[in-house]
């Protein structure tokens, strides 16, 4: 389906054409599994292959092969270099009722980002944080699956994609921090917990 929200629609690099829908092939730079000790920090995990994350808002362990935030919602991020990406993330949804997991792409700080998320109650969404006009969210649904899902999220020059298990959800075009660099993980366990969301990670460069 396309975007309809108007402020994505008014920062359109080229608003006489459709968003891409192509799903391109990737050179593969960043890896995690989060094979590692109970009890490791998010800072301290040594990935695969690429660097090495960095806690921007909140803490994060490994807890069973898994990253989990501590307290507040967590974003880890790792600064590529490059903003045309393509994020990938396993996300094991848990029983938490406000649990999100999801991929944080095209960062600038804290307040200016774009994240692609999944939630437990069967909703998903792209939020961009600190847009021209604000803050804004287009939402989709789709069913919880207790074994997990993949969450992918395409970036390359105006055009953005999120794809949700091997399914295009959202395809449309806007160049809101289109220069930055830096992507990662956002990670909320809805307060109680339990919320131990992301399974693995990947960034490829398209």
């Amino acid at each position: 389906m396309n975007w309809h929200h108007p402020k994505l629609r008014r920062r359109a690099v080229w608003p006489e054409q459709p968003p891409s829908t192509e799903l391109l092939e990737g050179t593969i730079v960043h890896t995690s599994s989060f094979t590692a000790p109970d009890g490791t920090s998010v800072n301290d995990y040594v990935p695969e292959l690429g660097a090495a994350f960095a806690a921007l808002v909140g803490a994060g362990e490994i807890m069973g092969n898994q990253l989990r935030p501590l307290g507040p919602p967590l974003i880890a991020t790792v600064h590529l270099g490059i903003s045309d990406v393509q994020v990938q993330v396993g996300a094991f949804l848990g029983a938490d009722a406000g649990a999100e997991g999801g991929a944080v792409f095209r960062l600038v700080d804290a307040s200016h980002y774009w994240l692609a998320y999944l939630g437990t109650q069967g909703h998903g969404g792209l939020r961009l944080r600190g847009g021209p006009g604000g803050d804004s969210e287009t939402t989709f649904p789709f069913t919880v699956n207790p074994a997990g899902h993949q969450l992918l999220v395409q970036a390359v020059g105006a055009n953005l994609q999120v794809w949700v298990d091997g399914f295009l959800v959202l395809a449309g075009l806007s160049s809101v921090h289109q220069s930055a660099t830096k992507h990662g993980l956002w990670v909320a366990d809805g307060g109680a917990g339990g919320g131990r969301l992301a399974t693995e990670f990947m960034l490829s460069v398209p």
